[in-house]
């Protein structure tokens, strides 16, 4: 074994590769290793070189599987950001869209949540308005039943009102509810998805006035039409 001179102000060891370093031997000698020492060195270390290169080697690969891998990921993290973004900016564009063409509201993509909010307020308006007019269109309707058999028993009058009686009964059973339409607001994670309509039964009719047309028919008996119009009465 080949002696090595120590100098108290030199370090105690030395870390190199003499693979990739072709100045090792001036650091060997640096280190304080003589020409023998550096022989021997170089002896053990053909002797291993292979494997160490082997090593080396799978070390060289499984870091550049690393490093690929990492940049893989990086960059799905990346298109992930990317997709994001672009599918966030088609989301306000299509709300643009909706607002701008169906309300006054101007959309400001960075106050979002505001224009939102002004437009949810700006189309309940116009559903409560047009459910008003509506409401106010079907006050004018007139129902009725034709030609209603009546027999002659007794009294014509009191027939005719008997018969009218029942007649009445069964249209306000038929047509007291009102069924109108109302909104339904679909949500994802907090966020507008859509709007659609479903129908509620919030009024109802209550018989406001009604006409009896009795017309004479075969012998004494008589056909009857029964007109009626209902009042529509709001529950809100």
């Amino acid at each position: 074994m080949s002696d090595i001179i120590y100098n108290n102000d030199k370090p105690k060891y030395v870390v190199l590769n003499p693979i990739t370093d072709i100045d090792y031997r001036k650091k060997l000698r640096e280190f304080g290793l003589n020409e023998s020492g550096i022989a021997e060195f170089e002896n053990e270390i053909s002797a291993n070189y292979s494997d160490i290169e082997d090593e080396y080697n799978k070390t060289k690969r499984s870091e550049k599987t690393i490093l690929n891998k990492g940049n893989k990921n990086l960059n799905q993290v990346n298109q992930d950001i990317a997709d994001l973004k672009k599918k966030r900016d088609d989301d306000l564009n299509r709300l643009k869209t909706i607002i701008e063409q169906n309300t006054t509201i101007k959309f400001i993509p960075e106050k979002y949540e505001d224009c939102i909010h002004e437009g949810f307020t700006f189309f309940n308006k116009k559903i409560e308005d047009t459910e008003v007019k509506l409401l106010d269109t079907r006050e004018k309707e007139l129902f009725y039943e034709p030609d209603r058999y009546v027999a002659s028993e007794g009294r014509l009058a009191d027939d005719i009102a008997k018969i009218a009686k029942n007649v009445l009964d069964q249209m306000i059973q038929k047509y007291t509810k009102v069924s109108h339409y109302r909104k339904i607001q679909e949500l994802e994670n907090d966020e507008f998805k859509t709007n659609k309509e479903g129908t509620s039964d919030d009024n109802y009719r209550k018989l406001e006035k009604v006409w009896l047309y009795p017309v004479q028919g075969e012998k004494d008996n008589f056909l009857l039409t029964v007109v009626a119009k209902f009042k529509i009465v709001r529950k809100h």
